[in-house]
């Protein structure tokens, strides 16, 4: 079973939410442009939850950061994301509303392969983690969302 299979628990999910406890506390701007705390509502349960995710674009024209959904479609936050687009960001020390949209797979693709340029080390190290042996097995696993800030009412 890969990584990939199922989202993270025990140790390795303590320290997957870390990052989370430095936002609460006011201090999410340690972690720079880089990351952003996504706050999302569950699709069911209609709670306001949150995830820290590593930001593999930024179009600083639009506003617009894209994320990969890394334990793919069965990632909570990506669910609840599809059911309910209205998203809050906070991307170091500044915040906003945003709204979700899933990019097609080409256009994710093509963002995770300029991330794999710039960071190759980080995205080989996550491609061993989550058991996958190639590249495009990655790829094709990792949906790709765009989160742009919300306009008007």
């Amino acid at each position: 079973m890969r990584l990939h299979d199922r989202p993270p628990r025990g140790p390795f999910a303590f320290v997957v939410r870390l990052p989370i406890a430095l936002y609460r506390v006011k201090l999410g701007w340690l972690l720079g442009s880089r990351f952003l705390l996504l706050r999302h509502r569950g699709r069911r349960s209609g709670i306001v939850r949150s995830t820290v995710l590593e930001v593999i674009h930024r179009d600083r024209e639009a506003g617009a950061y894209y994320v990969a959904a890394a334990w793919g479609e069965r990632a909570q936050w990506y669910r609840n994301v599809t059911a309910d687009p209205r998203v809050g960001v906070g991307v170091g020390r500044s915040s906003f509303d945003g709204i979700a949209a899933i990019l097609a797979a080409d256009d994710g693709r093509r963002l995770l392969d300029e991330y794999r340029r710039k960071h190759g080390a980080a995205m080989r190290g996550l491609q061993r983690l989550l058991g996958y042996a190639t590249f495009d097995e990655l790829v094709a696993s990792t949906p790709v969302v765009e989160i742009r800030p919300a306009t008007g009412g």
